[in-house]
């Protein structure tokens, strides 16, 4: 990663925190960074909660808190969904 790639990392993640606790109550985040086959890094963002949060017509619970996240667990939602959640965040 070039040092100008790396520079802008804060700002995404101070812009990707606020979000995730003003809009769906996120207490905490977990980060991972990985390098995989391809030569670049990239970054994988965990917003964490302590309680149930409902939005969307859906119950999210976090069952790996207070521990490390699972990636093998979790949700697969429709593009339907997956706009919906979109679009919230850019109100």
């Amino acid at each position: 990663m070039l040092p100008e790639e790396g520079a802008e990392f804060p700002k995404v993640i101070k812009w990707y925190e606020d979000v995730c606790t003003k809009k769906f109550g996120a207490v905490k985040f977990n980060y991972i960074i990985m390098m995989l086959k391809d030569y670049f890094v990239h970054y994988h963002a965990f917003p964490r909660y302590d309680k149930d949060i409902k939005l969307f017509n859906m119950e999210w619970k976090d069952t790996d808190w207070p521990g490390s996240i699972d990636f093998k667990s979790g949700n697969e939602l429709a593009e339907e969904k997956l706009n919906e959640i979109r679009d919230y965040m850019k109100q």
